[in-house]
């Protein structure tokens, strides 16, 4: 009995310890460059030995919860390392035996807990895969078994924590859905729930109550976000709720740098809501605070990939709300410092493209600021690098890539008419008409391009090497290629542009006028 005793401590220990140097310093490794490999590893090897542990420990039914923490354990590394059916799997197999164990021992209610939690993970998982219906339904028997937990143990703040975390990631899901009444009022029952737990002082002071706290502001700053659109001053309330309880809980625990991160974050939320709302000068002190509090997380852990990469975009934000406030020179030293704290990130990994891109969208920012500057030529400087680094993002990059090369595109050819630079203003208008061969929509806002620069040419007789007739084919192909793709003949032909261009005599010709008309009288 001693032997097996000390043997099960034994047991134990080693799981903290896999704990410890498994699934914690991979977390922290995902922010060091270069340690990729290492990470992944570090990671197969834990899900090796927690295989090989439930490999030897199967007939021991002493040891049946340890072996179902650990699948869910597998399941929420595999996220990290294997596929997204991979996890799936695990994660349901995780569940299973969690269900299984709390019909064979109904009395421990944490089996019910855990059950639960597996449910809440697979929700999350399938909401990432794009399954919104599936993932809604396993939120939903989440949150079925939370209550009927907190109806048999109604005493115990972790039930009700778990409850709140489940309502407020289903709110997300149905957020994203466009369900606004439905995510409001599941964001409502997690915020009066973390509320009956703050009161509980003893609770609210441990580790677990201020992973709580975590929640909680989280709950407020997500229903902030539902309501910046319908009910600003109500958005304001919440945000303000969010940055009241992460000050308390950063002055509480200051040796807590995820508590840091989740102020600069909020924030920087804030900011992004008071700069839509026209508040340029209330947005810059909330961009300031985030930079300020991640500039401090950049110092203690300068090697972290994320605090580097959310400066780098507290920055830029920051200055597009002193750009707005009209404090340029201010914003173009803070778009340098963006672009200076995201180039580093790029050369350390030239093959992430969603930090390329964001390096483009920042120069394409410092651009437009110079543009309102009547600084034309810096304008054209700044657009020429966002131009060359979102080609690059583009080859393999995020989908975003391609809207920010668009972007791009508009603004360079935009201030190249301005400046008189047609031929440019045509090569750039080109490349964007070949971004887009599918989309409708954009092709007639580029064959508009292309009959502005021919308008341009005939007022200024700037001697553009493309003849205005090759324009206004050039328009009218473009044109006539968005019509086979969708684009809707009655609303165009009713636009003031297209009427401007129908009264040319080629322009009706190369279009085609009479289908045109055939179509509309129809």
């Amino acid at each position: 009995d001693a032997a097996l005793a000390d043997a099960t401590r034994n047991f134990r220990k080693a799981h903290e310890v896999l704990d410890r140097f498994g699934a914690q310093l991979a977390d922290q490794l995902a922010a060091v460059p270069g340690a990729e490999d290492v990470r992944r590893s570090l990671l197969l090897g834990t899900i090796d030995y927690y295989r090989d542990f439930i490999r030897q420990s199967g007939g021991n039914d002493g040891l049946r919860n340890e072996l179902a923490t650990a699948l869910n354990k597998i399941a929420l590394l595999t996220e990290h390392v294997g596929t997204n059916d991979e996890a799936l799997a695990t994660h349901e197999e995780a569940r299973a035996a969690f269900e299984q164990l709390a019909k064979d021992e109904p009395k421990r209610v944490e089996h019910l807990a855990n059950q639960a939690l597996c449910e809440n993970n697979l929700g999350l998982l399938l909401g990432r895969m794009g399954r919104p219906e599936e993932a809604e339904q396993r939120f939903r028997q989440a949150i079925e078994r939370q209550r009927r937990m907190i109806s048999l143990r109604d005493n115990e703040p972790r039930f009700r924590r778990d409850l709140a975390l489940s309502l407020n990631n289903l709110g997300l899901l149905l957020r994203e859905q466009g369900r606004n009444t439905e995510a409001s009022e599941t964001y409502q029952s997690a915020v009066d729930l973390h509320e009956t737990l703050a009161k509980n002082r003893a609770w609210s002071k441990s580790s677990a109550g201020e992973l709580a706290g975590r929640y909680l502001a989280a709950t407020h700053a997500n229903v902030a976000a539902l309501e910046e659109d319908s009910a600003p001053a109500a958005a304001r309330r919440s945000y303000a709720r969010a940055l009241e309880i992460l000050r308390s809980l950063a002055k509480r625990w200051p040796d807590q740098p995820e508590l840091s991160a989740d102020l600069a974050l909020t924030c920087n939320n804030l900011g992004a809501m008071q700069s839509r709302l026209g508040e340029h000068a209330a947005a810059t002190e909330s961009y300031r605070e985030s930079v300020e509090l991640l500039r401090q997380l950049v110092a203690s852990a300068p090697m972290s990939i994320p605090y580097r990469r959310d400066l780098a975009m507290s920055w830029n934000n920051r200055g597009l709300a002193l750009a707005r406030d009209g404090r340029s020179p201010e914003a173009e030293r803070v778009f340098q410092q963006a672009a200076e704290v995201q180039q580093t990130l790029v050369t350390e990994h030239p093959d992430n493209l969603h930090d390329v891109s964001s390096l483009g969208g920042i120069w394409n920012n410092l651009g437009m600021m110079r543009e309102g500057q009547h600084q034309p030529a810096r304008a054209i400087a700044a657009y020429e690098q966002a131009l060359q680094i979102q080609r690059s993002a583009m080859k393999a990059g995020p989908p975003r890539s391609r809207d920010y090369l668009d972007r791009t595109l508009v603004n360079f050819s935009r201030v190249c008419r301005e400046q008189g630079l047609l031929d440019r203003a045509l090569q750039l208008t080109v490349q964007r008409r070949d971004l887009w061969p599918d989309q409708p929509d954009r092709l007639w806002s580029v064959a508009i391009e292309f009959a502005e620069i021919a308008k341009q040419d005939a007022r200024s007789h700037n001697g553009l090497s493309t003849t205005r007739h090759d324009l206004l084919q050039l328009a009218a192909d473009t044109v006539n290629a968005g019509v086979r793709r969708g684009l809707n003949r009655n609303a165009t032909a009713k636009s003031a542009v297209f009427q401007e261009l129908i009264d040319d005599d080629q322009f009706r010709a190369m279009l085609g006028w009479s289908d045109w008309q055939d179509f509309t009288t129809h």
